[in-house]
C-alpha cells in the first residue's frame, strides 16, 4: 500500500511539472506570436492571439493545480490550492469573455466596412445613372 501511494505521489508530481511546463510554453509562444504580429503591423490580431494563448496556458495551469490536490497532505495546503484554483477559474472566465468581446468588435467592424463599401457602390452607380440621364 505504501508503494502504491508513493507511485501516485511521484506520478502526480511529474504530471504537475509537465502541465506547468506546457503552460509556460504556451504563454511564451503566445507572447512571441503577439510581438511578431506587432512587428508585422497586424495589430488587429495581437489581442486575440494573446488571449487565446494565455487561455490555453491558464487551462494547463488549472490542470496542474487540480493534480496538486492528489499529493497534498494537509488541509491548509488544500485550502491554498483551492484558492488558487478559484482565482485561475475566474481569470479563465474573464479571458474567454474578453475573447468574445474582441470577436464581436471584429465582426461589427467587418460588417461596417461591408456596409460602407456597399454604400460607395450604390453612390457610384447612382452617379453613373444620373450622368447617363443627363446625356439623353
Amino acid at each position: 500500500m505504501q508503494i502504491l501511494q508513493e507511485i501516485i505521489f511521484q506520478g502526480g508530481e511529474i504530471a504537475v511539472l509537465l502541465f506547468e511546463l506546457l503552460a509556460l510554453i504556451m504563454v511564451v509562444f503566445a507572447g512571441c506570436k503577439g510581438i511578431l504580429s506587432l512587428f508585422h503591423h497586424d495589430e488587429d490580431n495581437v489581442a486575440l492571439a494573446l488571449l487565446k494563448g494565455f487561455s490555453i496556458g491558464l487551462s494547463f495551469l488549472l490542470g496542474a493545480e487540480i493534480l496538486k490536490t492528489i499529493v497534498l497532505q494537509e488541509v491548509s495546503e488544500l485550502l491554498m490550492v483551492g484558492g488558487v484554483i478559484i482565482m485561475r477559474v475566474a481569470l479563465s472566465v474573464l479571458i474567454h469573455w474578453e475573447m468574445k468581446q474582441e470577436q464581436k468588435e471584429r465582426e461589427l467592424e467587418e460588417h461596417s466596412r461591408k456596409i460602407e463599401l456597399a454604400n460607395q457602390v450604390i453612390d457610384h452607380h447612382q452617379k453613373k445613372m444620373s450622368q447617363q440621364g443627363e446625356e439623353d
